[in-house]
């Protein structure tokens, strides 16, 4: 019986995660709210089920009903992150297409090459304060989010890298 009331908690949960994260909701908010909300609704359930079966301890299959909800956003977390990276990525590869090198090249001068590196520090720096601004939501601590920051800033080293062998 409790085994049941946590596997209809728990797919409530995700339901309703995963609304509030289509809805706009930030990250870490809609994991709280819906982790308080869950598993206060768990306990109730369990009350009523323990009303009828006297006997029941439901501190154990709450235990279990909270570790799989850490576990499901954690997994929610890292796919949301992966998305996120992917997506500055592509921003970042998009703004620094071979068109906007290509226009300065076209019209090459002296100024040509610092005009090209201003150029990518400039969205670098856009990118990188999208990634942050982005990573907010999600509430981690700043030694992550550094370490997103880096990741993205290494994708765009290895671009440049790349471009440059091209060149």
């Amino acid at each position: 019986m409790l085994g049941h009331i946590r596997s209809g908690t728990l797919e409530r949960y995700k339901e309703a995660f995963n609304d509030a994260l289509n809805g706009g909701k930030g990250f870490a908010i809609a994991a709280c709210d819906c982790t308080v909300t869950f598993v206060s609704q768990f306990d109730e359930a369990c009350a009523d089920a323990i009303f009828d079966q006297a006997n029941w301890d439901s501190s154990k299959v709450r235990d279990k009903l909270r570790h799989v909800i850490d576990a499901h956003v954690a997994t929610v977390r890292t796919a949301k992150l992966s998305e996120l990276t992917s997506t500055f990525e592509t921003k970042l590869n998009e703004a620094l297409s071979v068109l906007p090198v290509e226009a300065l090249l076209k019209g090459a001068t002296d100024d040509t090459w610092p005009g090209i590196r201003e150029l990518l520090q400039r969205e670098t720096e856009t990118a990188v304060f999208g990634f942050s601004s982005a990573l907010s939501s999600f509430e981690m601590d700043e030694e992550i989010k550094e370490k997103g920051k880096i990741m993205l800033e290494g994708w765009l080293s290895r671009r440049q890298k790349k471009k440059q062998g091209g060149l």
